[in-house]
């Protein structure tokens, strides 16, 4: 093997073998966006959206989202900073979140993302009695507050 070949074996190794793992698990919200500034809350939402969501979750019930993103990822970038804005205007009463780092395998120590079949990031799994009800991948098919409104009143329906 010639050395540039061998060194770029090796630097590809460190850089892998050396990857922090300090956004992955179970993150601070507050801490990993003030060490993240490209996560930091995006406003995307009209009031109208964010009151839609409320209500909807008013009649609803509590959720809680499991929020799988990779800190490394272009589309966690894109589009955590729109989810986080709108879960700030949410109350906490209606709606509680956990931000949950995975590697560049989509996997993490504690095998969550295994265990919820979490292929692409990021994923947002909503929970309502300790059980899924709904996910959004990669992307909202309109927008957060919309998609997660959906899921919502797709289980109300269901319900009745």
């Amino acid at each position: 093997m010639d050395m540039t070949r061998f060194l770029l074996v090796c630097s590809s190794f460190l850089l892998f073998a050396c990857q922090s793992t300090d956004s992955i698990g179970v993150l601070n919200t507050e801490q990993f966006i003030r060490d993240n500034e490209q996560f930091r809350p995006q406003p995307a939402h009209s009031d109208q959206h964010k009151t839609a969501l409320t209500n909807a979750l008013r009649q609803h019930g509590p959720v809680h989202l499991v929020i799988y993103f990779g800190a490394w990822c272009h589309d966690s970038e894109r589009e955590l900073p729109r989810l986080l804005a709108l879960l700030q205007d949410v109350p906490p009463a209606l709606l509680s979140y956990e931000l949950y780092g995975l590697d560049h395998h989509k996997s993490d120590p504690a095998n969550r993302a295994r265990a919820h079949r979490i292929t692409r990031t990021p994923t947002v799994v909503v929970e309502a009695d300790n059980a899924e009800i709904g996910r959004i991948v990669e992307q909202p098919q309109k927008n957060w507050a919309e998609d997660l409104s959906a899921v919502l009143k797709q289980r109300l329906a269901l319900q009745n």
